[in-house]
């Protein structure tokens, strides 16, 4: 017979399965007398039992691994005790004279580990162990994974401060900001008090513009593009500045503005337009022919 010697399941015990617990019930005591001789043979140790209302008891007065019952029982029928029997969580086999396909299933389907037709032989008797070996590794791993889950909840519990709803970062959904022109020239005017684009810092462009739905990834976004745009206009040549120029004069009403407009942006949804170009362009454009009168 195999042994069983797994240094993960010490609940189990080194010599297991002998010695295991087995509660065999049978109102036909010829039938409990050849079951329980074979069950010893294995060495088992066995507990008979000839009716079937005393089980349930027998059950909560004492330890068994698996339970070993007669389906066709004269006071309750292996499957309602079959149903009793669930909240116990204990392995349970069924066995009886004659098969049946769709008794066997409907055991199955309410917790039955296994389903014997007699006369049940040694050889099978000698692998129930594994029913109870899987039981028991199944629970254990079921329990584990309810501590595992208990113990992430208390992590993510100590990252919370008293008073304060703190979602899970998964959870949490990213503010999107239209940068309408009238939010842009709140932008403009706060980089300006601050000193001008270079001195211009996220935290402080943030606090001097005061507006409640923006935040400081939104601000420094916005300034990092600016910026860039900035530089990115400053480093055409003068031919390609007054082309923008001689375009701008040309053009009429929209969100295209005159060349004696002030610079004004206007940069929807963070997908920024050609506005943005053309405003840099003409502030360059200006600052050119400043220095040239000079």
């Amino acid at each position: 017979m195999a042994m069983v010697n797994d240094g993960n399941n010490d609940d189990i015990g080194d010599t297991f399965p002998i010695g295991m617990r087995v509660l065999a019930v049978d109102n036909d005591r010829e039938s409990l007398f050849n079951l329980k001789t074979m069950l010893r043979r294995c060495q088992f140790q066995v507990t008979t039992s000839t009716d079937a209302t005393t089980v349930l008891r027998m059950l909560r007065e004492n330890k068994f691994d698996i339970v070993i019952s007669e389906l066709y029982m004269p006071e309750i029928e292996g499957l309602k005790l079959l149903k009793l029997m669930q909240p116990m969580d204990i392995p349970v086999i069924l066995c009886s004279n004659d098969y049946d396909r769709k008794l066997t299933m409907e055991a199955v389907n309410l917790g039955a580990c296994d389903y014997l037709q007699k006369p049940i032989r040694i050889e099978e008797l000698q692998n129930i162990w594994q029913h109870v070996f899987r039981k028991k590794i199944n629970s254990k791993k079921q329990e584990e994974k309810i501590n595992s889950k208990k113990q992430e909840e208390n992590e993510n519990n100590d990252y919370k401060e008293p008073g304060h709803n703190m979602e899970h970062p998964s959870t949490q959904k990213k503010h999107r900001v239209i940068w309408t022109e009238e939010l842009h020239q709140s932008f403009l005017a706060a980089v300006n008090q601050l000193g001008g684009v270079d001195k211009a810092v996220t935290k402080q462009v943030l606090q001097v513009m005061n507006v409640e739905e923006l935040t400081r990834a939104n601000v420094a976004s916005h300034l990092q593009y600016y910026r860039r745009s900035l530089n990115k206009i400053s480093s055409k040549p003068t031919q390609q500045v007054n082309n923008v120029s001689a375009f701008r004069s040309s053009s009429s009403g929209g969100m295209i503005r005159g060349l004696d407009t002030p610079v004004a942006l206007y940069v929807p949804e963070l997908s920024y337009s050609a506005t943005l170009q053309l405003d840099l362009a003409q502030n360059l454009n200006n600052s050119t022919n400043d220095q040239r009168n000079l």
